[in-house]
């Protein structure tokens, strides 16, 4: 073996490997061979390859009888640790690939845009290849009882309740602004002060003192000088950048980006001195999960 050769770090193949330690551990080759499943003729040039693989004997051989030399014993004594992390990396990568079958379910409510919630799922996803990741909308209302039941793994919302027995911690902040149909009379405006809101009916997605995000909006309109009239959005569950489409004296507060949305039927508004609202992320305390801590940490 040349001095070139000698800086090509060797690699040893695991399968010859387990071979060589078969073959030394029994009392034949032919029974070595007997419990590898493969013919005597085989097991041997195996253990051939894995001396040229290796550039060196590893036997002395005399007939038919095989005995380890130095060379052997030395790789004999280092086999065993060689093939137990062998088998290790391939024990997790069996298990990565299995929990990667099973999606990591993310839930999250009306007030959060999939493109919001994107933002937060996108560089988590990048950091775990490996991992599925499933999106749901969901009603606030069910939030709770989703995680509890373990159909939700995570949930993303803009408010959370003091007195629930979930954990959570924010994950982010969002510009509140203010959504009116393309035939509002305050599409014209590029900014709206909150005083001008005062004439127009509020659509909210949960009543007040039922959603603490609703009361929420509703204080910081009071704050702004004037009691807003709350409306229900009429489609339970769609987005209110689409309830207000088909209203010309209704708005709505979103936090998305300013501009058209909704096929261009709606449109976006900043606020002056608009607050910036949190975005929660909700699981149930009794649950471990390193896709969580990943994700909340991404």
């Amino acid at each position: 073996m040349s001095s070139r050769d000698r800086e090509i770090p060797l690699l040893v193949d695991l399968r010859r490997l387990h071979h060589f330690v078969a073959a030394v551990e029994a009392p034949t080759l032919r029974v070595a061979a007997a419990e590898l499943s493969m013919t005597q003729q085989g097991l041997s040039s195996s253990l051939r390859r894995l001396e040229t693989d290796l550039g060196v004997e590893l036997f002395t051989r005399s007939g038919r009888s095989l005995q380890m030399n130095q060379a052997g014993r030395v790789l004999y004594h280092r086999a065993s640790a060689l093939l137990a992390g062998g088998r290790l990396t391939v024990d997790a990568l069996l298990s990565a690939t299995h929990a990667a079958t099973v999606p990591f379910v993310i839930g999250h409510t009306s007030e959060v845009s999939g493109e919001e919630a994107y933002g937060h799922i996108g560089p988590a996803s990048a950091r775990m290849p490996l991992q599925r990741f499933k999106v749901i909308r969901i009603h606030p209302d069910q939030v709770r009882d989703e995680l509890r039941s373990g159909s939700l793994d995570l949930a993303l919302q803009r408010a959370v309740d003091a007195t629930s027995d979930l954990e959570s911690t924010v994950v982010g902040h969002h510009t509140l602004r203010v959504v009116v149909s393309v035939g509002h009379p305050l599409a014209t405006r590029k900014v709206v002060d909150t005083t001008d809101l005062a004439e127009f009916p509020l659509i909210v997605s949960e009543p007040d003192h039922t959603s603490r995000h609703t009361d929420f909006l509703v204080s910081w309109c009071r704050r702004q000088g004037f009691e807003p009239t709350l409306l229900m959005n009429p489609i339970d569950g769609f987005p209110l950048s689409a309830a207000v489409a088909a209203d010309t004296t209704a708005c709505a507060f979103v936090t998305e980006p300013p501009g058209h949305t909704f096929g261009g039927r709606v449109l976006v508004l900043d606020l002056r001195q608009a607050p910036q609202i949190p975005l929660h992320a909700v699981w149930s305390g009794d649950t471990t999960s390193p896709v969580r801590r990943a994700f909340l940490g991404a």
